[in-house]
């Protein structure tokens, strides 16, 4: 049986210039990203999700329906500009930052804080503006690592753990229903608990159960609409694919 993560129980300092680099780092990236989305004209995938926002529905043509519903939802909370509907990926890194800093702090207060200013000094962090598929996508999957990582430093499968494999189940069914390419996630959490923590397999069976959710929407959704998502992803956007060499060692790369 393999070892419960060690979890550190003794108070650590973070050192005051750290703190002041994650203020200043946070603090700049922030109005840059907020100048950018205020500036930069609205980009061709932008548009086509913004009508989702105006139309809500279970589905689309090409992709499952969260960022439309998140369009949809700032459209009626701040109103119909372009710093509204752009808002969240604006705020985004400070949501992905917090939630590495409660997923790591358990282990290692100072690295966790060492992490998040490591990840909000990547250029995408500072330029990034554009609200697509991949904002909600990047969303709930780390809410969803933050919340299995936590659940895995439980050191017993007590209440508390079944809860945040539930959580973690919930959000990456929101995670499936922003984009397919989640399905990476999922299949990564299967390897791992079959590798290594094949004792916590009922935490695994709660968090596919409380993931279902999602994949249920989007097939419901499928089978009254000609499968369009499955025919654009399958078949359309790859009618012209044929096999090069160069494609696979790419990818190694």
């Amino acid at each position: 049986m393999s070892q419960s993560p060690v979890v550190s129980v003794s108070p650590q300092v973070i050192p005051a210039t750290l703190i002041r680099w994650l203020l200043g780092a946070g603090l700049a990236s922030l109005l840059l990203r907020f100048w950018i989305a205020l500036t930069f004209p609205i980009s061709g995938d932008e548009a086509f999700f913004y009508w989702w926002g105006v139309y809500p529905d279970w589905g689309y043509s090409d992709h499952p329906p969260m960022v439309g519903w998140l369009i949809a939802l700032m459209r009626a909370s701040l109103g119909d500009g372009m710093a509204s509907i752009r808002l969240p990926v604006v705020l985004l890194p400070l949501g992905l930052g917090a939630a590495l800093w409660w997923a790591f702090k358990p282990v290692d207060r100072v690295r966790a804080a060492w992490a998040v200013l490591f990840f909000w000094l990547a250029p995408l962090n500072w330029l990034n503006t554009l609200i697509t598929t991949d904002t909600p996508l990047i969303f709930w999957s780390v809410l969803s690592v933050a919340m299995l990582m936590r659940a895995e430093q439980r050191t017993r499968l007590d209440r508390a753990a079944y809860g945040l494999y539930a959580l973690s189940g919930v959000f990456l069914g929101c995670a499936f229903l922003s984009k397919y390419f989640s399905v990476v996630l999922g299949l990564t959490y299967l390897v791992y608990f079959g590798m290594y923590r094949r004792e916590r397999l009922a935490g695994l069976a709660l968090l596919v159960a409380c993931a279902l959710p999602g994949p249920a929407i989007n097939i419901a959704y499928n089978m009254s609409h000609g499968w369009s998502n499955i025919m654009f992803n399958v078949y359309n956007r790859n009618e012209g694919a044929a096999f090069e060499w160069r494609k696979p060692l790419m990818y190694v790369g």
